[in-house]
Order: structure tokens, then sequence, then C-alpha cells
């Protein structure tokens, strides 16, 4: 089993190593990860995960489809007039782009921040801490889009 955990940790680093030199060599994309990396909460990995996720970011007319196309954007549940659930993330499109942004969220929240404010002021308004959570990568998502759509480092005043 060692062995094997050594093994796949090798290949770990050969992936992370890949990705790295990816960036280096093409311009565009290293341009668009330093961007993406002044958001709060974005680093060296989730990053990546963006760009490879959502290739064609350029592709989407606003904000909003990004955010439905990677699952982040509340379902209602209805069923006739019956059936009226609370509404949830559609989880539509990439789970692990989901996964990258949820540890990115996590991250925020840890530290002090525009985005973690906004957090802050939904729990204090009664809203559980998860959706708070899922707002959160909503958010962030939508800042990126912002982030590369315009060129433009993040800025404070983009959570407002």
């Amino acid at each position: 089993m060692r062995r094997e955990i050594d093994f796949l940790g090798g290949e770990l680093e050969l992936i992370e190593r890949a990705i790295d030199s990816l960036l280096r060599r093409s311009v565009t994309l290293g341009k668009a990860e330093a961007l993406l990396r002044t958001i709060p909460g974005v680093g060296r990995v989730v990053a990546p995960a963006i760009l490879a996720e959502i290739p064609f970011i350029s592709s989407f007319g606003r904000a909003r489809e990004v955010a439905a196309f990677a699952g982040l954007t509340p379902g209602l549940q209805e069923s006739g007039t019956s059936v009226r659930r609370r509404g949830r993330l559609t989880k539509e499109g990439s789970a692990a782009l989901r996964a990258q942004l949820y540890m990115a969220a996590l991250n925020v929240v840890k530290r002090d921040n525009p985005l973690r404010r906004g957090y802050a002021q939904l729990v204090e308004r009664g809203k559980p801490k998860m959706v708070a959570l899922g707002a959160t990568m909503h958010r962030i998502l939508r800042i990126a889009f912002g982030v590369l759509k315009h060129e433009t480092p993040f800025a404070e005043t983009f959570a407002k």
C-alpha cells in the first residue's frame, strides 16, 4: 500500500509540473491564471481548475450563465400545486469545479476579506452556513468571470 501511495504521489507531482509548464508556456493562460489568483480564496489549485473546467469563459455573455453552467444557481423544486420544497443548488455541471470552489469558499471564510463579509451578513440574517458557503462559491465564480472578461485584477469593489 505504501508503494502505491508513493507512486500516486509521484504521478500527482508530474501532473502539477505539467500544469505549471503549460501556464508558463501559454501567455494567455498564464495571464488569466495570474488574474484569477488576485481573487481572495483562489490560489494555485483553484485558478487552473476554473480555467480547465470553463475553458471558453469568453463564450458566455453574462456571469449568471457561467454560474448556471457550473451548477451554482438555485433551482426550485415544484411539482404541481402540492409540492413546494426549498430551493437547492442545481448541481448540474462540473462536480470537480464545485469541489474546488467549495475549498476556495472555506478559505475565504477563514480570512478577513470583502467576500467573508458577505458570508457573515448571510449568516447574521439567519441563513444556514452551507447556504452562505454556496452563495460565496457563486460569488467567487461570478467575480472570476468579471476578472477574466474585463482582464482586470480583483478590486474590493467587485465584492459589492
